[in-house]
């Protein structure tokens, strides 16, 4: 029998493909920053799935915990 639940890697996937699917009609560079989003919330994929936190949420933690890594290299 298969699985009747996405895992949270499923579902975070998904999500990036229907975000990637929205910067499609972006402008481009617009287009750019949400490609560059996107990885940031692929990047931590392994620790969501780990963690057990709702995979959107984990994909907003892990863009947030990017952006705040490299203000932080920038303000330094």
């Amino acid at each position: 029998m298969g699985r009747s639940v996405p895992t949270a890697r499923q579902v975070m996937e998904d999500l990036a493909g229907d975000l990637e699917r929205m910067a499609s009609i972006m402008p481009q560079s617009q287009a750019a920053i949400m490609h560059d989003l996107v990885m940031m919330g692929r990047k931590h994929s392994a620790e969501i799935s780990y963690s057990g936190v709702d995979p959107y949420t984990g994909f907003l933690i892990s863009i947030i915990i990017d952006l705040y890594s490299r203000i932080m290299e920038d303000g330094q």
